[in-house]
């Protein structure tokens, strides 16, 4: 694995992980930076880094789409056979340090990750993955190792 572990997240309480998440650029900012995230800008993702943003007010939608998070995994694992587990630590690339990974599940037995996105109907269509969701996991798969994988479903 390209990276290492800088914490794990098991009994951090949230202000602890954002002094974390501070530290580098993980795939939320990079969508923020990249101009793809609807709900952020580089600016705001500028901000968040200071320590000078407006505290996140979790919506409706932000918690459903955690609550969900175990159900896309386990409906993943019935489609592909494939078998995953909880990544308890906020990662960091070893060749790039400003990038950080805080990813959903491993992927049992192979070097790739499973990112559990869910979105609206509108949004979403059969086979696509949204923009700010593939510049999430681009930095994630930059981040894991050399051999990369990207899985979906």
């Amino acid at each position: 694995m390209n990276c290492e572990k800088v914490i794990s997240r098991k009994n951090l309480t949230k202000e602890e992980w954002l002094v974390y998440r501070r530290s580098g650029i993980g795939g939320s900012d990079a969508g923020a930076i990249a101009g793809l995230n609807p709900y952020s800008t580089a600016y705001s993702a500028y901000l968040d880094k200071l320590g000078e943003a407006e505290p996140i007010t979790e919506t409706e939608a932000m918690r459903q789409g955690m609550e969900l998070e175990e159900y896309v995994a386990k409906r993943f694992c019935e489609h592909t056979g494939k078998r995953v587990k909880r990544c308890e630590y906020i990662l960091r690339s070893k060749a790039h340090p400003f990038m950080l990974a805080d990813v959903d599940r491993l992927v049992v037995g192979e070097n790739a990750v499973l990112e559990c996105k869910t979105g609206t109907a509108i949004r979403l269509t059969a086979r696509t993955i949204p923009r700010i969701g593939a510049a999430s996991v681009c930095i994630i798969w930059r981040s894991r190792a050399r051999r990369r994988r990207i899985l979906r479903c």
